[in-house]
């Protein structure tokens, strides 16, 4: 025998005597053990209902406590910042109804100038030296528009509060004086670009960092006829604008934001001056509303029907779409539904009054002279006075107390009322 089989023996013979001395009856102990211990509930050991493949981990080190911590905390972090991301830039208003009511923006003279919405504490923002137009808040309240009215005009957007201003259209033809509205995601803009030979009007858009400019109507069909004042459907699908007729009067239609689908509604004649064109905030209704004649009517596209709503002009929608205002002698607020029932219980907003704004100079501070705007929560309206010195709101109901925004220059209203005040929609 070697020395290596001598040890073997040795070491082996004395396992088997640690083995056998001193060991206990286990069997016995086992069996009592389990007399007295309940079974575990089904619930303490999740992993006997999975199929023993899952559950196997005789060869894997475990994991410990403190890195499956760390792992649930990177996880949760990632997907914060991926919720993050996914927000910045896109805070939304409900694709239709009211919001809460932030700064109210006007134009006053050569700035552009905030107030609180209350109407209190007004301040300048920012300058405008070549003065400014047709001032309108994006949808989701983060950002603002105006039109330039220099020599060479500009459309500008700007942030909320007048920082990061880009001319996103701009030249000698932009039209000035017509409206230009905003896509229902905040995202891009569409407005009158003018082609001066020929007297006539393009409708454009551009998204809203100047990129992408397009004129949705070209070649000749853009040079036979004058196109302007373009909206909005709030569902993002439609654009109405006007045309002029060889009549005399102007055309209602629409066209796709990418120029296809353009068509003319079967309307009565509208006579050109008789106010804008607004869509119902419903995106499920796709129902405009225009003054053809003396009277305020609606258009259904769904039905391609139009019914007479009321006598007057310059009619607006509440921010939910279930009241119209509009003018006749005095600001008038009515339910849609009891408009086109005929048996409208109609609120007179403002003192009546007939004839020009200009020429009743008593009623100063007291009654608005342009088309009835509403506040984000639909709960004021508000628009210049009939002198253009300052900005009257009154609530929707005409109840409570009138408030008004001094003006340090008037404003002049000879040539009809621009949209020179706006009020900002503060997301919920």
């Amino acid at each position: 025998m070697n020395a290596r089989n001598d040890a073997n023996g040795i070491v082996s013979g004395w396992l088997d005597e640690q083995a056998g001395r001193g060991a206990p009856d286990y069997l016995d102990e086992i069996l009592a053990r389990t007399i007295r211990t309940r079974q575990r509930p089904a619930w303490s050991s999740l992993e006997r209902w999975l199929p023993v493949q899952l559950t196997f981990t005789g060869r894997l080190a475990p994991i410990p406590r403190l890195a499956w911590a760390v792992a649930l905390l990177v996880i949760l972090v990632l997907a914060a910042a991926a919720l993050f991301a996914a927000g910045v830039g896109q805070r939304r208003l409900p694709h239709f109804g009211y919001a809460a009511n932030g700064q109210i923006a006007f134009v006053d003279s050569g700035n552009l100038r905030v107030a609180a919405a209350d109407g209190a504490n007004p301040r300048t923002l920012t300058p405008l030296p070549d003065g400014a137009e047709h001032l309108i808040f994006s949808p989701d309240g983060t950002r603002f528009a105006y039109r330039t009215t220099g020599p060479v005009p500009s459309i500008v957007v700007a942030n909320a509060d007048g920082s990061n201003p880009i001319a996103v259209a701009s030249g000698v033809a932009l039209a000035t004086g017509d409206p230009f509205a905003w896509s229902p995601d905040s995202r891009r803009l569409t407005f009158t670009m003018g082609l001066v030979a020929d007297k006539t009007g393009t409708i454009d858009v551009v998204n809203a960092d100047g990129s992408h400019l397009t004129q949705l109507i070209k070649g000749a069909a853009a040079m036979a006829v004058d196109r302007f004042t373009p909206a909005w459907s709030p569902d993002g699908q439609w654009i109405s604008f006007f045309s002029s007729e060889a009549n005399g009067y102007v055309a209602l239609n629409v066209i796709h934001p990418d120029g296809s689908g353009a068509a003319k509604l079967s309307t009565s004649p509208v006579s050109p001056g008789q106010g804008d064109t607004y869509w119902s905030p419903d995106p499920a209704q796709d129902r405009l509303v225009y003054v053809a004649g003396s009277q305020v009517k609606f258009f259904d596209l769904a039905t391609s029907t139009e019914s007479a709503v009321w006598q007057g002009f310059w009619p607006t929608w509440s921010p939910d779409g279930t009241r119209i205002a509009w003018w006749n002698d005095g600001t008038k607020v009515a339910a849609v539904s009891d408009l086109l029932a005929q048996t409208p219980r109609q609120v007179l907003v403002f003192p009546s009054f007939t004839g020009n704004c200009p020429d009743h100079p008593e009623l100063a501070g007291k009654v608005i002279c342009a088309p009835a705007q509403w506040s984000p929560d639909g709960l004021w309206v508000y628009g210049p006075d009939v002198t253009g010195h300052s900005i009257v709101l009154l609530r929707s109901d005409g109840s409570g107390e009138l408030r008004t925004i001094k003006l340090d220059h008037p404003l002049d209203l000879q040539n009809g009322p621009a949209a020179v005040v706006a009020w900002q929609p503060v997301a919920p």
